[in-house]
């Protein structure tokens, strides 16, 4: 690792700024991730350590009225994250803040947001003293993306919080990383897990509303359509993906948003969908799912 001075004009997108500070007698350099001269600088702070949380601010504000030097830390390339991955989480983490947790002055203060960027090349199994920071090229990143992968066509959401993800985390700790610090572990795994669930809702929706005449999903059966939207998730829970098949086909048909009907594109579609899907849930009548996948079968007759 090593600083040089860093300027406005010499920034690019997902380098790791930081400005040194004092705390307790105690110099540290304050850590932030640049997103872009429109966005500013990612970085963890408030008002005061009550009020302290990841959020955005601009570079005259993250240098203190320029009253604080400026520089930017390289690493080695097998050492990071390319820097746009290391830039979305840290805006993942903006829009998401409680995923980083409250104000810690050794764990996520000092460090913040240096290990969104810093992301060791080394196995699960860490060595002790050494930091966990990320799922990514561990022992741990194949089986907890498995874990994923089979949950994902049950519900594409996470709980907050979500203690079954918490459990699997810390079954895995102890499998695979018995030395790691088990909130540092908890941290990346939330981290890793939110990335994913939202890379699988993106996939599942550009598959759903496909435009292309031959992918037109709205002409499928529900059991083809459930193979087209969650085979490649492996779940084994053939209700679950019917289910969940139903309500999202039958969401994207009342807000118009399959091919033939050309509604207007929603906003933002998964929000939408998850509050369609907990009236669903929040549905007492044990005949629900039963009612809702006749209902799309004779809508997918008339569709087409």
């Amino acid at each position: 690792m090593d600083l040089d001075k860093a300027s406005g004009q010499t920034l690019k997108r997902g380098d790791q700024l930081a400005v040194e500070g004092k705390e307790v007698g105690i110099n540290y350099y304050h850590h932030g991730i640049f997103l872009g001269h429109e966005k500013g600088v990612a970085d963890f702070g408030g008002n005061n350590k009550l009020e302290a949380t990841i959020r955005t601010v601009d570079l005259w504000e993250f240098t203190n009225s320029g009253k604080r030097r400026l520089v930017r830390i390289n690493y080695p390339n097998n050492d990071c994250l390319p820097p746009e991955i290391a830039a979305k989480n840290a805006e993942m983490l903006v829009a998401d803040p409680h995923v980083w947790g409250p104000f810690d002055l050794l764990k996520n203060n000092l460090k913040e947001l240096k290990d969104l960027k810093k992301c060791v090349n080394t196995t699960a199994a860490a060595k002790p003293g050494r930091s966990f920071t990320c799922i990514e090229k561990t022992d741990m990143e194949r089986p907890l993306t498995d874990y994923l992968k089979s949950r994902f066509p049950k519900n594409p959401f996470l709980a907050d919080p979500d203690t079954e993800l918490k459990a699997k985390l810390m079954s895995l700790k102890r499998r695979l990383a018995p030395e790691a610090d088990y909130q540092e572990v908890l941290r990346a795994g939330v981290r890793f897990s939110t990335r994913k669930m939202v890379d699988f809702r993106s996939q599942t929706k550009n598959k759903m509303l496909s435009r292309n005449e031959s992918a037109d999903l709205g002409c499928k059966s529900l059991k083809d359509l459930g193979k087209a939207l969650f085979s490649r998730f492996q779940c084994q829970d053939e209700e679950a993906v019917e289910n969940m098949t139903v309500a999202l086909r039958a969401f994207s048909y009342e807000k118009k948003q399959l091919k033939k009907q050309s509604g207007e594109p929603l906003e933002d579609f998964w929000t939408a969908f998850k509050g369609f899907l907990g009236d669903i849930l929040d549905n007492q009548d044990q005949d629900k799912w039963a009612q809702l996948k006749d209902r799309e079968i004779k809508r997918i007759e008339r569709y087409i």
